[in-house]
C-alpha cells in the first residue's frame, strides 16, 4: 500500500467502526436514515462496517513495508 492508500485506510476504519456500531443497534431496534429499515435488516450497516473495515485492515496487514 503506497502513502494514499494507507491514508484512505485511516479515514475508512473509523467510519467502518461507526457502521457496525450502528448496525449492531439497528438490528434490535431498526435503522433510519434518509430511508427505514426493519429491526432484522436495520444490521445491514453492520456488515457495510465490517467489509471497511476488515479487508482494509488485512490489506495493511498483508502488504510488506518498504523501507
Amino acid at each position: 500500500m503506497n502513502l494514499f492508500d494507507k491514508i484512505c485506510t485511516c479515514l475508512a476504519v473509523p467510519i467502518g467502526v461507526v457502521f457496525m456500531i450502528l448496525g449492531a443497534f439497528g438490528v434490535f431496534f431498526g435503522s433510519q436514515a434518509h430511508f427505514d429499515l426493519p429491526p432484522v435488516l436495520g444490521g445491514l450497516p453492520f456488515f457495510l462496517g465490517w467489509a471497511m473495515s476488515v479487508t482494509l485492515i488485512r490489506c495493511w496487514r498483508a502488504t510488506p513495508s518498504s523501507s
